[in-house]
């Protein structure tokens, strides 16, 4: 296992990092959630040390991987001829993808949100297998749409383009209705908004048990934008969010623009939404550990629910 199977000590003589308990196999597996470049390094290290001992093939097996959504943004130049440039995001991904080319054979991860991810993976010789936790994640609630409430009282809102894959398979799965949202993203303001909702989507939505599914909590203010904006004017039953992963980024010094700031905003939101409409979130534990959320958790007893992705 990555960070138990791994010793760093100061030998008097060389001074070197070792991994510790290795042993002769064919194949080895390493699992890991790298969040920054040293936790890829690790990673390097650890295969290059099984594969000087002789391994044929190293697998990575990612719940979380760092980068492999951050490829928004894309500058075009200004001739079209010209193919976009590459921003400082995508470069980080491809500079990560190339160094784990010489070392790694196979990565599975959890939602990669990035198409650049893949690419990249590809263009450097690592054969990547994207998975999907929408059946740990949908299935907490899967009695109630199926047998106890009924199909016909729930509804699936995409809350954005990259979420639409996985919103789709949710609806044909449990053949339930969707309202589909498109968020718009402005390259160079990093700016974004979500469409207005027609009235005929606002009726569709009206006593409804919502699934609200986004691959990565960041700092919510997508969901929060839909949630306040959309859902609740809907006059919603219940909104059950579910989070791929829980990233939880902060708001910069000063600015109510971080998770736990907008979480706060939409549960007092729906608090005072006359009646009150309930709110549920569902994440998993695909990156350890989750930081402020246990705290806040400990304050919001039935808010939110872990659910463990370790079988998988």
């Amino acid at each position: 296992i990555f960070k138990r199977g791994m010793q760093y000590y100061e030998d008097p003589n060389e001074g070197e990092r070792k991994v510790v308990g290795m042993i002769n196999v064919k194949s080895v597996y390493i699992v890991a959630s790298p969040l920054d470049e040293q936790d890829f390094d690790e990673i390097r290290f650890i295969a290059n040390q099984y594969l000087s001992n002789g391994v044929l093939e190293v697998n990575l097996v990612s719940p979380f991987l760092a980068y492999e959504r951050e490829d928004k943004n894309i500058a075009k130049r200004r001739d079209p001829n010209q193919p976009p440039e590459y921003n400082a995001r995508i470069i980080k991904i491809q500079s990560e993808m190339r160094s784990l080319g010489s070392v790694i054979n196979r990565i599975a991860t959890f939602e990669p949100h990035s198409s650049a991810t893949h690419a990249f993976a590809a263009l450097s010789g690592i054969a990547l297998a994207p998975l999907s936790m929408e059946e740990e994640l949908i299935g907490q609630i899967s009695e109630r749409i199926i047998k106890t409430e009924g199909s016909d009282k729930w509804v699936v809102v995409r809350p954005d383009e990259g979420r639409n894959i996985v919103a789709t398979r949710i609806e044909e799965r449990f053949r339930l209705d969707g309202v589909h949202l498109s968020q718009i993203r402005v390259s160079s303001s990093l700016n974004k908004s979500v469409e207005v909702l027609q009235e005929d989507e606002k009726k569709r939505l009206k006593g409804k048990n919502v699934i609200l599914y986004d691959d990565e909590g960041g700092s919510l203010g997508t969901i929060k934008n839909v949630v306040i904006k959309h859902l609740l004017p809907s006059d919603v039953e219940s909104i059950n969010i579910f989070l791929a992963h829980a990233r939880l980024q902060e708001g910069k010094p000063g600015d109510r623009n971080g998770w736990e700031d907008n979480l706060k905003e939409m549960i007092e939101a729906a608090e005072k939404h006359k009646p009150p409409i309930k709110l549920k979130i569902y994440t998993t534990d695909s990156r350890m550990p989750v930081g402020k959320l246990k705290k806040f958790m400990s304050e919001h007893r039935d808010l939110i629910e872990i659910i463990s992705v370790a079988d998988k």
